[in-house]
């Protein structure tokens, strides 16, 4: 949870650096370890982010390392949207995010990890992965966010 322990501050402050320290990545590589989902994928993704230039991709990059697997920038910005923490309802949400991403080439084979910085409503990760359910991609979806708000 956002706000709870003392992973946050970490988070919190590779964020703002643009740069999530190794401490980080090991712990999120543990974690899905731990999680082991079943059909465990061969692949990793992330949400692009208009505030975290290239921190989430590169965490996202080094985790898929950790666990074996391959990373595949597929997920782009069409247009920049306001933080979802800004918004006030779940209508307003869905507008902010309408036409915000879309995917950008083919993706690859098999179950995929959906990566983000934080789990606020979930929208986020809704719609990004309606996207990749739009152009056919079948597999499971397994969504993973470095920390959640108390939404």
């Amino acid at each position: 949870m956002w706000d709870d322990d003392s992973w946050t501050e970490v988070i919190k402050k590779g964020r703002d650096a643009g740069q999530y320290p190794p401490s980080i990545v090991k712990e999120a590589a543990r974690i899905i370890d731990i999680w082991n989902p079943r059909p465990f994928p061969s692949w990793m993704t992330c949400v692009p982010s208009d505030t975290l230039s290239c921190a989430l991709t590169e965490f996202s990059k080094s985790v898929a390392d950790l666990l074996g697997i391959r990373f595949h920038e597929i997920i782009a910005k069409r247009r920049q949207n306001f933080p979802q923490k800004s918004m006030n309802s779940t209508a307003e949400r869905c507008r902010n995010l309408d036409g915000a991403f879309h995917i950008n080439g083919s993706p690859m084979e098999g179950p995929v990890f959906l990566i983000d910085d934080v789990f606020d409503s979930g929208w986020t990760l809704t719609v990004v992965a309606a996207l990749l359910r739009e152009v056919g991609f079948k597999s499971p979806i397994y969504p993973f966010a470095l920390g959640k708000t108390q939404e």
